[in-house]
């Protein structure tokens, strides 16, 4: 039961984090000077900073329940697509701009990008176990 809570609860901060989001970019884009504007968006940056700690915090908390063997595929799966990723927007920022690649921002979209392709699954999981899953 705990567990279904902790996926409803997830499920509530995604909805949440994609309204905002788009209110954020309706208010930064029309410039809005309306008085709730700034605290609005300081409630949006607040919960981005939130999500990115829960996110990878309860991805391993459930990784925790799946065999090494799975985990070990997923961890070198995450490490090709990382890999791919910096290459891959380092090429285009070479291609594009010519003259200036910035790799933090490469691996930054990189990890992102890798880390949701692999992990995120683990997040809305509902299975208690999967060790023995094969038995």
């Amino acid at each position: 039961m705990k567990k279904n809570k902790t996926i409803f609860f997830t499920k509530i901060l995604f909805s949440l984090f994609t309204l905002a989001t788009i209110f954020s970019l309706f208010i930064v884009y029309t410039d809005s000077d309306h008085p709730l504007s700034f605290h609005f968006l300081t409630g949006y940056v607040c919960l981005t900073f939130f999500l990115l700690i829960y996110v990878p915090f309860m991805t391993f908390m459930n990784a925790r329940k799946y065999s090494w063997s799975d985990l070990r595929k997923r961890f070198v799966k995450f490490v090709a697509l990382l890999l791919l990723f910096i290459a891959l927007t380092s090429l285009f920022d070479l291609v594009i701009k010519s003259s200036k690649v910035d790799l933090l921002k490469s691996f930054s979209s990189g990890l992102g990008i890798a880390f949701s392709l692999t992990f995120l699954d683990i997040l809305f999981s509902k299975e208690k176990s999967k060790r023995n899953k094969y038995n």
